[in-house]
């Protein structure tokens, strides 16, 4: 009677078993957990109209997605805080400001600030900071952390950045968070985004933090809030797992540089080991370096709003015969257009964040192609 019992466990164990995906439950929400199960069942391999000359794909997100926090606005952090830069101070302003639509309206977000006052104060900044630490080495970066230069350029470089996104949108903003990483090869860039990377995991929690510079410069005083942290949750890093163990292509759909993504998401660094080809970004027209004044790469979409939707269309459908992702992740506004304009996509995930616009209206769809999930 009891070897029939166990052999009974055994027969459902094994039943159970075989019906898994390798999809781990976490913090998964119960009805988030089933539909993703239920996606990898009916279109993995051991779904009976599975073809391995046509394998369904997932298209993620990176930043707020796939990781919790920025990879860009780690990396813009770790920069300033340490100081990384390889720029001419003499150029400083130029570099700043140069094809920025409006150097002198009023920035969004910070009333009666314009660019030309911020790279002004910026380019007096860089000078002093050059000749006493970036340059020379004669001051310790404890010291300088207590400078009023420091201090000042600190929360103005984070300002004209954050006011030329909110003022001239993401074509001008993600091509500016480039121009303080001139200079660099590109190897070297991947280099410092994965230092940045590693130093904003050990904070563990996404926190903020304000930094204000002092009272000085055209500028004045300047306040800003800065989001610190970064991570990857073990449920995302199984769910990539479980799609390719299950004979899905997987891709990364980033507003990112693509370089920078590539260096924390191709080696391992944030728990991931994807291939280059599965990274897609921002894509500038740069050579072995950093060009001083970055231009979008021709002919390649802009990963961001309705260019993530053209970049599956042009690149990921053609490889996937004619067919939309099967799955699509994001967070943002910025996601939207790829989270609605797939009409075989079978499901989308929804971050939940606190958003406005057409992403949080979206969360409330009730057409069953969507879950939102909210991370304990």
């Amino acid at each position: 009677m009891k070897r029939r019992i166990l052999y009974i466990l055994l027969v459902a164990a094994m039943a159970v078993s075989c019906g898994r995906t390798g999809l781990q439950k976490g913090d998964w929400k119960k009805k988030n957990y089933k539909a993703i199960n239920a996606l990898v069942k009916a279109h993995g391999t051991r779904s009976d109209g599975y073809d391995p000359k046509v394998r369904p794909y997932a298209v993620f997100d990176f930043d707020n997605t796939t990781v919790t926090g920025d990879i860009s606005m780690s990396l813009f952090a770790y920069q300033i805080e340490n100081l990384r830069y390889n720029l001419d101070p003499e150029a400083i302003y130029d570099i700043f400001t140069v094809g920025v639509p409006n150097i002198d309206c009023a920035l969004e977000g910070y009333e009666g600030v314009s660019v030309r006052m911020l790279a002004t104060d910026l380019q007096n900044d860089y000078d002093w900071l050059w000749r006493n630490y970036i340059r020379s080495g004669g001051m310790s970066l404890d010291e300088i952390h207590k400078s009023q230069e420091y201090l000042d350029f600190r929360a103005k470089m984070w300002a004209l950045s954050a006011g030329i996104d909110n003022t001239f949108g993401y074509e001008a903003g993600c091509l500016w968070i480039l121009r303080p990483l001139s200079g660099r090869t590109v190897a070297d860039l991947q280099e410092l985004a994965r230092e940045a990377a590693k130093s904003e995991m050990k904070r563990r929690k996404k926190s903020e933090e304000t930094w204000t510079s002092p009272d000085m410069g055209e500028a004045g005083v300047v306040s800003v809030t800065v989001p610190r942290g970064l991570g990857i949750r073990k449920e995302l890093v199984n769910l990539y797992e479980t799609l390719q163990k299950n004979g899905f292509d997987v891709y990364v759909c980033s507003a990112s540089a693509e370089a920078v993504v590539e260096a924390v998401a191709c080696d391992g660094t944030m728990g991931l080991d994807l291939d280059p080809t599965q990274v897609y970004g921002l894509r500038t027209s740069n050579g072995e370096r950093v060009a001083t004044y970055p231009a979008y790469a021709s002919g390649y979409p802009h990963t961001f709003y309705e260019g993530k939707s053209e970049l599956i269309r042009n690149i990921l459908m053609p490889d996937h015969g004619g067919r939309g992702p099967a799955l699509v992740a994001g967070d943002s506004n910025g996601d939207y257009n790829m989270l609605v304009d797939f009409d075989d996509m079978k499901l989308g995930i929804i971050f939940d964040l606190p958003r406005s616009g057409g992403i949080q209206d979206l969360k409330k769809d009730k057409s069953g192609r969507y879950i939102v999930q909210r991370w304990k």
